[in-house]
């Protein structure tokens, strides 16, 4: 996403900090010694410091929401859950992922809200983009090395700390007992554990090589003895092996991958497309103080949607 999503669900926040306080039921927000820190000053000092950050971004997911209704620019939930699962893989676990959503304080519904304000805003960008069949094939032929799918497995492990453990594992596993279940209850894999030891599809090249070279090895349904590396040790089952794929010009996939790049090479900038929908539409802003708010002068209006902090980050593999 071109949006930092984590940092703009935060920010979004922010209002409703204001409306929860606004209907608190007492006037003082805190206390220290004797002097009250009150509501209302509370409120201001809020204000003064974000005011104009948050209602700028809420008039521009308001204009993003009405331009695409206009345009009859729909995001499925499909769509979302996939800017999720792109946002979670720059963690190195999902438990990193979840620890950033709170110490943010933004839940899953928030973020997802945001991701579907941002996916709209892309697709608004590219509406008015026109891409000729000259142009996939030139784009074709000059990318078609990173077009090409490389050969991956789709894999599960249960990681221990000792070769000791890793053989009790080994001993279960013969005996029958289900590889997720165990996997569950004692790898010490926080990002994959919690998924049955599920460590999705991966390509040569991303985990350790002791790991790879034994997850490649194996036949569907394989399950290996007990692998060290420097994380420990890891009984490895492959799930679902795919081979290289040569990318084909007159494959819908290939061609879609095409059509994507090139809208996005052609695409508006964020800022113009909602200067757009700011002219199309009437925005009244009623109170003195943010009368400017959109003018050009004023520096801090140069942003989107509010999202400027918190990229995601990802310390390397599990494995």
């Amino acid at each position: 996403m071109k949006q930092a999503v984590i940092g703009a669900a935060a920010g979004a926040l922010v209002v409703g900090g204001i409306w929860f306080f606004t209907n608190a039921t007492t006037n003082t927000v805190a206390k220290v010694g004797g002097t009250k820190i009150t509501k209302e000053a509370f409120l201001n000092e809020m204000e003064r410091a974000s005011g104009q950050d948050v209602l700028r971004q809420m008039i521009n997911d308001q204009l993003i929401k009405d331009g695409a209704q206009k345009y009859n620019i729909t995001v499925s939930d499909k769509e979302v859950d996939d800017e999720i699962a792109k946002l979670k893989s720059q963690f190195p676990s999902d438990a990193q992922f979840e620890q950033s959503l709170a110490e943010n304080h933004v839940t899953m519904d928030e973020l997802k809200d945001r991701a579907r304000i941002n996916l709209l805003l892309n697709k608004l960008e590219v509406k008015d983009v026109k891409i000729s069949d000259d142009e996939i094939k030139k784009y074709f032929e000059q990318n078609k090395d990173q077009l090409n799918e490389p050969e991956q497995v789709r894999a599960s492990h249960i990681l221990v700390d000792t070769l000791d453990e890793a053989n009790q594992v080994e001993q279960r596993l013969k005996k029958g007992e289900d590889f997720a279940k165990i996997a569950k209850e004692v790898s010490k894999d926080p990002g994959s554990a919690s998924k049955g030891g599920d460590l999705g599809y991966f390509p040569k090249g991303k985990m350790v090589p002791e790991f790879e070279k034994v997850a490649f090895s194996l036949k569907v349904g394989e399950v290996s003895d007990p692998v060290k590396t420097q994380f420990g040790y890891h009984i490895i089952k492959v799930t679902d092996h795919k081979p290289a794929k040569e990318a084909k010009l007159d494959d819908p996939d290939v061609r879609k991958k095409i059509e994507d790049a090139l809208k996005q090479q052609k695409a508006k900038q964020p800022q113009q497309v909602l200067d757009e929908l700011r002219k199309e539409e009437n925005v009244d802003i009623v109170w003195a103080q943010y009368k400017d708010l959109f003018n050009a002068g004023n520096a801090s209006a140069q942003g989107t949607t509010g999202a400027d902090s918190a990229q995601a980050s990802n310390s390397g593999q599990k494995q």
